[in-house]
């Protein structure tokens, strides 16, 4: 509904007729915008269905490992947070018991999903604005990965010792 008041009032207020309308879809190419999105609940679909966050629970990590490295490299593989979410925290709360998840503890986990699902090649905003804008993603990589990584590691050394 949103989507179709947003476009009928840009309509609107744009003053553009029908031929234009047309003119500006094919030069958007919204194909490739929907390709991207099937890929990735494709993808999505195919990560839950592989078992891999049974595996993740079978290999009991430490609790720096599973709440910086883990919950992190899960966001980046997903471009998600809710799905690295549902998966470290139940196995957090399992192994180390409900009491010892304290905010500080949720802030580590929290803070390194974000990292990895914003710099995620799968993040649909990422991979759609990269599409639109025409970046290759080893100019997209090489400007964000570096303050990405500088932030984890803060995450890391300061997870290891709070911990």
């Amino acid at each position: 509904m949103a989507v179709s008041v947003s476009f009928a009032l840009a309509l609107i207020f744009s003053r553009l007729g029908p031929g234009d309308v047309r003119r500006v879809g094919v030069i958007m190419r919204p194909w490739n915008f929907v390709a991207i999105i099937l890929g990735m609940f494709i993808f999505l679909n195919i990560f839950q269905a592989s078992g891999a966050s049974q595996l993740i629970a079978e290999l009991a990590p430490s609790k720096v490992m599973l709440c910086v490295v883990v919950g992190f490299l899960l966001s980046m593989a997903t471009g998600r947070v809710q799905l690295p979410a549902s998966v470290v925290i139940p196995i957090y709360l399992t192994t180390y018991g409900q009491e010892s998840m304290t905010p500080l503890i949720f802030t580590f986990i929290f803070v390194s999903m974000l990292l990895g699902y914003d710099a995620s090649p799968v993040h649909p905003c990422v991979s759609v604005s990269l599409e639109y804008f025409k970046v290759p993603m080893k100019d997209f990589l090489r400007i964000f990965a570096p303050p990405t990584f500088l932030t984890l590691a803060v995450v890391l050394v300061t997870a290891s010792i709070l911990i």
